[in-house]
């Protein structure tokens, strides 16, 4: 399935992100340590149902790094402006580990979360 590779840039700082597949947008949000693409094959099934977006968080993979140590709220504040520009009405929101951590904060934030999948 091929990826559509993107960048968005805010603050400074430039976000790499995947979109691949169709239907209900789906946001993925990795753990530390890795990156989005780490995800390959889950990503992949998850494209059979869903528009899959898959960030590089910000400090991983193809992403920049803040100029200051961001927390939870930091990451999810980011994110909330990253969404607002792909003009997503409902999305679905999947967080593993560090990403569910941030996913967590992020449900606070935006109403626009019809369903939240937390991975440990």
């Amino acid at each position: 399935m091929p990826y559509q590779r993107h960048t968005y840039t805010h603050q400074g700082i430039n976000l790499n992100y995947y979109m691949l597949g169709q239907g209900s947008p789906l946001l993925f949000l990795h753990c530390h340590g890795t990156n989005a693409i780490c995800y390959k094959k889950t990503l992949e099934i998850l494209a059979q149902h869903y528009l899959v977006i898959a960030p590089d968080i910000p400090c991983f993979g193809r992403s920049g790094v803040p100029k200051e140590t961001w927390n939870y709220q930091d990451y999810a504040k980011f994110l909330t402006k990253f969404i607002n520009t792909l003009d997503i009405n409902n999305y679905t929101l999947m967080g593993h580990s560090f990403g569910g951590g941030i996913s967590l904060e992020l449900a606070n934030l935006d109403s626009r979360i019809t369903a939240l999948i937390l991975i440990d």
